[in-house]
């Protein structure tokens, strides 16, 4: 059960001129929020494979010669891994 394990994330900024969309297919990885005006360039990628997704991003990143500002990867912390079990959980129908 894949979305029942922790999620981990990989936050940075990309620099000006390269959007988003030119990151690469990301291995594991269940959700991607750009940034808004305000954070323009700010990204946050959602994994269930920290170091997979993180050797395809900076191998990415070493051949463009782009430098991902403020890179940041955490694992899911108690807490989190807690709430992504919880919402897994479905309540059980009891047919009668």
């Amino acid at each position: 059960m894949r979305s029942a394990l922790a999620i981990a994330r990989v936050r940075f900024v990309l620099p000006d001129g390269v959007p988003p969309g030119r990151l690469p297919a990301l291995p594991a990885a269940s959700r991607l929020e750009v940034g808004t005006t305000r954070t323009a360039g700010a990204v946050t990628i959602h994994t269930h494979a920290l170091q997979p997704t993180l050797t395809v991003l900076l191998s990415w990143a070493a051949e463009r010669g782009v430098d991902l500002h403020g890179l940041d990867a955490r694992s899911a912390s108690l807490e989190e891994a807690f709430l992504s079990i919880a919402a897994d959980e479905a309540p059980m129908e009891v047919s009668a």
